[in-house]
């Protein structure tokens, strides 16, 4: 078992050993452009907790900083320089150089159309929910989208699974 200052030594910092002393050097930082924003932060961060760094919003559902990353709502889709399609920020490292577009036209639309396929299945206009006004579903709703989906499921039957 380590001890609990050498593992925050291995952590934390990189040894360097400078005629047989060991000194604790802090890990270098890394550039990253948030909305044309030039930051330094600590290697291993998410772009999320950047940009928050920043004080740019990004709108999120299961995000949590004390749980293990999920990255199942994809709300958090930002697009970042030569990646093809939008990442999910709260899942993806940052990463020397990187550049990141927190409300380019193809992130709003991303995150509108993930806001719609969440409406689907849950109703805006819910009597019995224990909320009572203070849903993160109706303030984000109307934020980063519509206050309903243009799908439209019909649920006649109870669904459940076998």
């Amino acid at each position: 078992m380590f001890e609990r200052g050498a593992l925050l030594n291995k952590l934390l910092f990189t040894k360097v050993l400078f005629r047989n002393y060991s000194v604790a050097v802090a890990p270098k930082k890394v550039e990253v452009f948030i909305d044309d924003k030039k930051i330094l932060v600590e290697p291993g961060m998410t772009i999320l907790q950047a940009c928050a760094l920043v004080g740019v919003d990004i709108p999120r559902f299961c995000y949590h900083d004390r749980l293990s990353i999920a990255g199942n709502c994809r709300m958090c889709l930002v697009e970042v320089e030569k990646s093809i399609k939008p990442v999910a920020s709260c899942a993806m490292p940052v990463m020397p150089g990187m550049k990141v577009k927190t409300n380019s036209p193809a992130t709003k639309k991303a995150r509108e159309a993930v806001m719609e396929f969440l409406l689907v299945n849950h109703p805006l206009d819910c009597p019995i929910c224990d909320q009572g006004g203070e849903c993160d579903l109706q303030d984000q709703s109307m934020a980063f989208g519509s206050d309903r989906s243009r799908l439209q499921v019909a649920f006649d039957e109870k669904r459940f699974f076998e």
